[in-house]
């Protein structure tokens, strides 16, 4: 049955290492209950050793920069080892939530027209705690962007106004076509390649009001934490 379904690949890549969330990001992609995927794991320069935690998962894509490159360019690594029809990837302090896969796969198999597809996700804090979810946001969004927040679709106009989130899906052609993330902006990287993805495929949005399928984590080592910037400066040269 998996062998019928097309092949997810979800890149992990990890500089900042918090053991526990670590553990439950991977585990989270692991018992996702789409059969047929793949996890690659990137080592940025992890600031502990993982070696042996990964490899006590069974996880076969592995890979080691030589020093810390930074986000970009860890993606870049990974999805160039990605083989999967669909592609997305988490992060190492964020977790993916039950059916995820499924749910996001289900609506890019269901709606040939799209070739990349959002969804919600919640907000969490250091400990687990559920802050909030991202529908009043992703209104919000709209608004400012004229947009309809009820629309299947997510127009362009909408990417220059905000990033898509972290809870997404595109086919592996996105990838090709778009060409990689850019290394120059760490960041803000995902910003411009929604952007750039735009411009050529349709995006698909999850009702807005459908449970959350991703949560993320807000704490000062995030980059949103660490990354000066990230969402003026970085966001205007692109």
């Amino acid at each position: 049955m998996s062998a019928s379904l097309p092949k997810i690949s979800v890149v992990l890549p990890v500089r900042y290492v918090n053991e526990g969330w670590l553990r439950q990001s991977i585990e989270s992609v692991l018992s996702q209950d789409y059969p047929n995927k793949e996890l690659i794991v990137v080592n940025d320069e992890a600031t502990k050793p993982i070696d042996e935690l990964v490899a006590s998962y069974g996880i076969a894509k592995y890979v080691k920069n030589d020093r810390n490159r930074k986000l970009p360019y860890s993606l870049n690594r990974g999805f160039e080892r990605a083989d999967g029809e669909f592609h997305t990837w988490t992060s190492a302090d964020n977790v993916m939530l039950p059916g995820m896969l499924t749910r996001l796969a289900r609506e890019l198999e269901r709606r040939p027209d799209i070739a990349l597809v959002i969804g919600t996700q919640l907000s969490m804090d250091e400990e687990g705690t559920v802050l909030a979810t991202d529908e009043k946001g992703a209104r919000e969004v709209a608004r400012l962007a004229c947009t309809d927040p009820l629309s299947p679709l997510v127009p362009r106009r909408y990417t220059f106004t905000s990033t898509l989130g972290a809870c997404f899906l595109y086919r592996a052609e996105v990838w090709r076509k778009v060409g990689a993330y850019d290394e120059t902006l760490h960041g803000a990287e995902d910003y411009k390649f929604w952007i750039r993805a735009s411009r050529w495929f349709q995006i698909g949005r999850i009702p807005i009001s459908d449970p959350p399928l991703y949560a993320y984590r807000n704490h000062k080592a995030s980059i949103t934490g660490t990354e000066p910037y990230c969402f003026t400066a970085l966001r205007l040269k692109v």
